[in-house]
């Protein structure tokens, strides 16, 4: 539930419960691993340009599946 974590996250950003900043790179060749997120600390990043991005490493799952439900069955 990739979308709905992301969507909910961002009305309530309280739901995030472990983040923590890495740096990222996207697997966009046209192979088996296409889309495949690759993330290091400043420690073990590798000699090229990469975004420092926010990560979320963990989620109130109760919260969150209770925000899910409401969202979708309401009128």
């Amino acid at each position: 539930m990739y979308d709905e974590l992301a969507a909910c996250t961002w009305l309530d950003p309280s739901l995030v419960t472990k983040s923590q900043d890495v740096f990222m790179d996207v697997d966009l060749s046209h192979g088996p691993s296409y889309g495949r997120t690759l993330a290091w600390s400043e420690k073990m990043k590798p000699r090229i340009e990469l975004p420092l991005v926010h990560a979320q490493l963990d989620v109130d799952v109760p919260r969150f599946t209770k925000m899910v439900v409401q969202l979708l069955s309401a009128k």
